[in-house]
């Protein structure tokens, strides 16, 4: 699959500009919203957070209770909010023309 559909779609130029960039922000977030989907539905097919033989989960310890955090879920949080602040930062550019 080619990647580079959502900045294709970005860099075109005429009008409907703000259409344009809502569907390079839909495309961007699909696969991020595919991983949180698969995240919350591991149980069902016998899923892990992470590979036996990949980067080893970070280990967080809340009052006797041990909590395994995949360093894919942090950039998958990461991908969500850096997505999300662009989105709010096109609106404000968008409401001050």
């Amino acid at each position: 699959m080619y990647s580079g559909t959502p900045i294709d779609f970005a860099t075109l130029f005429g009008a409907h500009e703000s259409e344009r960039f809502d569907l390079v922000a839909i495309l961007a977030c699909t696969p991020m919203l595919g991983f949180f989907a698969a995240l919350i539905t591991r149980r069902i097919y016998g899923g892990t957070l992470y590979d036996p033989g990949g980067i080893p989960p970070v280990l967080i310890n809340i009052r006797q209770h041990q909590i395994q955090v995949d360093m894919n879920l942090v950039a998958e949080i990461a991908g969500i909010l850096c997505l999300s602040l662009i989105v709010c930062l096109h609106q404000f550019a968008i409401a001050r023309r």
